[in-house]
């Protein structure tokens, strides 16, 4: 075994790398022998009682020489997050080679060293690299390397692949499970620190979370949602419960995404109305509202009260983005609700949603969708309102009379051709539908 006059100074980085690897891979190779032995002579006990201590000796040196390797240098910069991500990969590496070797005749040891191993690592990743020592709350160094191409990879989603690989090759138990939870968590928290680090890069410690970041993790729950519902996980009898928990995701992220959407990430009338500055900030604004509308219609595609809650939503983030388009065009990167909207902008808000309102309704008759025919409808109503009492006391003379003409034959229009796309529908032949298997 390790002596603790070999560990202080190599710790200390005093004694030589080679000579402590030797010792260490020295060490480890007799123990391994032995256990062989014995388990050669049917002492299966006894065998695996010196594996785990052969284990344990490997890993001991594995931890020794990534300590020397990365802080061994005097003054160097801090390296907590890096250490203990090599740390925590060595432990599940080496779980998964044992989930991987495991066999219908390993005795209780043998069970019990992969757990400890695998769970061992999955503590030690949550609790150092999730808590003490991420780069954004807790004590940890800021990522090295390029946005998403850094050592976010080693501290989060290397940890996260070898517990979906050792969760996949083990029996269907406790066990398991919690693997494939801890392993959506490395993931997830991977997904948040890189979208954070994209954006504020070295001062991804001290920077507040801005519009943009938020309606980012928006688009990240909604992802995740999305994942839960993915018809392959309730197909597999191993990962039918993870689809259990679907509905409660999903419901969470489509609340979440209201709220950003709806609320905290608007420009307009959301609590920071600082300058959308520069207009890359605002094609990414855009673009999370349109990712975020595209991923609530296709959890629309579940049936029940939340499939028709996300496709309303849909409708609704891509009416807010639509409203915001216009009012960016007027006022630019000065969009708070202090400025006041001139006549124009007035106009042209009536006439766009009108638009809208006209385009969701037809694409809901086309299709033959409740949801958005109704939503297309409350649009066209609230144009309406919006006519009557707003623009009627804002606007003057042609602009107004223009105003209601084409807010009028927009009205119409779409009238017409609802009615002739719901006529068209029932003129339509059923399609005949198989038989089932009996």
């Amino acid at each position: 075994m390790l002596r603790p006059a070999f560990i202080g100074p190599a710790l200390e980085g005093r004694l030589p790398l080679p000579l402590m690897a030797a010792v260490s891979g020295g060490a480890a190779a007799i123990t391994f022998a032995a256990a062989w032995l014995l388990k050669a002579a049917g002492r299966r006990n006894e065998a695996e009682a010196q594996g785990a201590s052969a284990l344990m000796v490997l890993l001991l040196g594995l931890f020794i020489g990534v300590h020397v390797l990365v802080v061994g240098k005097p003054g160097g910069a801090s390296t907590f997050l890096l250490e203990a991500s090599l740390r925590t990969l060595i432990l599940l590496a080496a779980g998964l080679v044992l989930v991987l070797r495991q066999g219908p005749g390993d005795g209780p040891l043998a069970r019990w060293r992969t757990l400890l191993v695998v769970g061992a690592g999955l503590a030690h990743g949550l609790l150092l690299q999730g808590l003490v020592a991420n780069p954004w709350w807790g004590v940890g160094e800021v990522p090295a390397g390029p946005p998403l191409l850094n050592t976010l990879l080693l501290a989060y989603l290397a940890p996260a692949l070898l517990l979906a690989v050792a969760a996949w090759r083990r029996p269907v138990d406790a066990a398991g499970r919690g693997w494939v939870v801890g392993a959506a968590a490395c993931g997830l928290l991977w997904a948040v620190m890189a979208l954070r680090h994209g954006i504020h890069g070295q001062a991804m410690g001290e920077a507040a979370i801005g519009r943009g970041e938020i309606a980012g993790y928006a688009v990240l729950a909604l992802l995740a949602a999305r994942g839960f519902f993915d018809p392959r996980l309730a197909a597999r009898p191993a990962a039918s419960w993870l689809a259990r928990a679907a509905p409660t995701i999903g419901w969470i992220a489509v609340v979440f995404a209201i709220l950003v959407f709806g609320l905290l990430a608007n420009p307009w009338w959301g609590p920071e109305q600082a300058r959308l500055a520069p207009l890359v900030a605002a094609v990414l604004l855009a673009l999370a509202h349109g990712a975020g509308a595209a991923l609530l219609l296709e959890l629309g595609r579940q049936g029940g009260p939340f499939g028709t809650t996300a496709r309303a939503s849909a409708v609704g983030v891509l009416f807010v983005l639509v409203s915001l388009m216009v009012r960016y065009s007027f006022h630019g990167p000065a969009m708070g609700a202090s400025i006041d909207a001139g006549g124009l902008e007035t106009w042209t808000f009536s006439a766009v949603w009108a638009a809208f309102g006209l385009v969701v309704l037809s694409l809901g008759s086309a299709r033959k969708d409740a949801v958005l025919r109704w939503a297309g409808l409350a649009v066209l109503l609230l144009t309406a309102a919006k006519v009557l009492l707003v623009d009627l006391a804002r606007l003057e003379g042609v602009v107004r009379a223009a105003s209601f003409l084409a807010v009028g034959a927009l009205l119409l229009g779409g009238a017409v051709l609802v009615r002739r796309l719901n006529a068209r529908g029932a003129k339509a032949p059923e399609i005949p539908q198989p038989p089932e298997a009996g």
